[in-house]
């Protein structure tokens, strides 16, 4: 999507489709005919696509202009969302009255300033990420807080944030220029050619195998279209969902869902997996019981990991205590799959995993899933989560696509013992 149209541009381009005609548009927006005109001519150009048949009696949209007006409706619909937020929330008359309008007052570039300068909380490092001066970020702000009737930043000596009225613009600033960027993938979509970028928050659960082979999968036959991988606490990705720095979150689903704007969708289900590197002499048994491996170490996550699934320290504890079994005491709590790894591999740990975690470990045959009755009760459901108001872009939609195809191809835990069996 080219950063450099207006969104004064958008509003004569939604006008004109509303009312089939620059004229009308004109009037309505307070123009010039030729201003509209000029305005759905920038745009037709940089994109390269006629977004109107011309006709006599008036103009009507292409396919291709339909489907474009849509995200443009949509992220300009998101503004108008901001607006309304701001005003209900404000405790004074005159912001409420100020702000009546914001949505086509506000420009592109004090947005892309204002989300700048929350990212970064500095004017400098905001103005190298924009190419703006300085001068340029301070009159937007400036400009921004006329707009609303009150500040939207605030100075503190750990650098600027923002204020609750500038939290609730940003956020659905962020969501509309996602819409935006949505835009150019659907029309290449359309004509056949999948591109843009996918961005993807990735989860321990899905990091390993699933979303890896799905990526490359996608990457070798669509050779324009990008991908962004976003790993971290799943509070962090789930927030970055929600205001549209990601596309989509791959991984564990919560239950019931953590938000009432997200979307779950199942991939498939899958028990964790009580495992040990394969020189481990518990390998070799054909079947153990809980109180097998009480007394062994183990190497496990942190209890404070926090989460709204059942986190698998919660599930291991219950677990034992559900079997009368005193839980093990002899543990390492690591947050780094590496490390357990590691631990794994080095020595006689045994950690309670979910098998998509280690699948090239298991299928290599350098750990091994021990053959332990009673885990059916950590099954989880892994899958993607969505923002429930947005719709997806072709790339993300073709993604969840190969998601499923590979969560079918998956091995089941079950078929984890035939690793052992090789391995042996």
């Amino acid at each position: 999507m080219d950063d450099t149209l207006r969104f004064r541009a958008f509003w004569a381009l939604l006008a004109a489709a509303d009312y089939g005609s620059t004229n009308q548009a004109a009037r309505a927006l307070n123009l010039t005919q030729p201003a509209v005109s000029h305005a759905i001519k920038l745009i037709e150009e940089r994109l390269g696509v006629v977004l109107f048949n011309r006709r006599s009696k008036g103009m009507v949209l292409t396919e291709l202009g339909d489907i474009f007006c849509g995200r443009v409706r949509r992220a300009m619909n998101l503004l108008l969302a901001a607006e309304t937020e701001i005003a209900r929330n404000a405790s004074d008359q005159a912001v409420r009255d100020n702000i009546r309008g914001l949505h086509r007052r506000i420009t592109r570039q004090q947005l892309v300033t204002l989300v700048s300068v929350a990212e970064r909380r500095s004017v400098q490092y905001a103005s190298q990420d924009t190419g703006y001066s300085q001068s340029v970020v301070w009159h937007a702000l400036r400009e921004l807080r006329g707009l609303v009737g009150e500040p939207l930043v605030e100075h503190r000596p750990s650098g600027i944030s923002l204020s609750a009225s500038g939290e609730v613009l940003v956020r659905y600033a962020k969501l509309a220029f996602a819409e935006l960027r949505f835009a150019h993938s659907d029309l290449a979509a359309v004509q056949g050619n999948l591109s843009g970028r996918v961005m993807v928050g990735a989860l321990a659960l899905s990091s390993t195998y699933i979303l890896p082979r799905a990526i490359a999968q996608m990457s070798s036959g669509y050779p324009n279209l990008e991908f962004t991988m976003v790993d971290g606490p799943y509070s962090t990705l789930l927030s970055a969902l929600r205001c549209g720095d990601l596309d989509v979150i791959v991984g564990a689903l919560r239950n019931p869902a953590p938000a009432p704007d997200v979307t779950e969708e199942v991939l498939f289900r899958e028990p964790l997996a009580i495992v040990a590197g394969v020189h481990n002499p518990l390998v070799k048994r054909s079947a153990l019981t809980l109180r097998d491996v009480a007394d062994h170490a183990w190497v496990l996550p942190c209890r404070s990991t926090p989460s709204r699934v059942a986190p698998t320290r919660n599930l291991f504890e219950a677990l034992f205590l559900k079997n009368d079994v005193t839980p093990p005491r002899k543990i390492i709590e690591s947050s780094s799959l590496s490390a357990t790894r590691a631990l794994l591999l080095d020595s006689n740990y045994l950690t309670l995993i979910s098998p998509g975690q280690v699948h090239y470990d298991l299928d290599f045959g350098i750990l091994a899933a021990l053959r332990v009755d009673g885990l059916a009760d950590t099954e989880r459901a892994i899958g993607v989560t969505t923002r429930s108001d947005a719709s997806v872009s072709p790339g993300v939609r073709e993604l969840i696509r190969r998601l499923h195809m590979v969560s079918h191809e998956l091995e089941r835990p079950s078929a984890a013992p035939a690793a052992v069996t090789h391995a042996v």
